[in-house]
């Protein structure tokens, strides 16, 4: 993840922004990342294996200071929209950072990373998944979706 880190920091003190992957800005204009790296997935739809853990590499701009950001994860399938449950610890966008701590401050750039579980019992489907970093006032700092098929090995 180091490696990642500095390589990260290289390009965007280069002036380069790159993406790593499809992905698409949230609605309403929210703030999207400078760079996402999901695991094993370079086009979308993602081939997600039910059952696995999904690493994600994750940098953007603060646009606040921010004591205790947080993940919110939501998994679209058809009209259902369901946030995913996840731990304290695994919520705790501090618990993940590279180069950084927390409290975070206003124009830093934030490395973090997150760990998308897919369950054996999610259903094998094509899902748009929606992630975001929010601060303790529920101030958008970062968004965007993927789409993902769910497949088994």
């Amino acid at each position: 993840m180091h490696w990642l880190a500095a390589f990260v920091l290289t390009l965007l003190a280069s002036g380069t922004v790159i993406e790593a992957l499809q992905i698409r800005p949230c609605l309403d204009d929210l703030p999207y990342p400078t760079f996402v790296e999901i695991r094993e997935c370079t086009q979308a739809p993602c081939q997600l294996v039910r059952g696995t853990k999904v690493p994600i590499v994750i940098v953007f701009k603060a646009l606040f200071d921010a004591e205790s950001p947080r993940y919110i994860q939501v998994v679209h399938a058809g009209a259902t929209a369901t946030p995913t449950e996840l731990t304290p610890d695994r919520e705790n966008v501090c618990n993940w950072l590279t180069g950084s701590s927390c409290p975070i401050r206003e124009g830093e750039i934030i490395i973090t990373g997150h760990t998308l579980d897919v369950l054996p019992e999610y259903p094998l489907a094509q899902v748009t998944i929606h992630l975001s970093v929010l601060d303790e006032q529920s101030r958008t700092h970062t968004c965007f979706v993927f789409d993902a098929q769910l497949v088994d090995k």
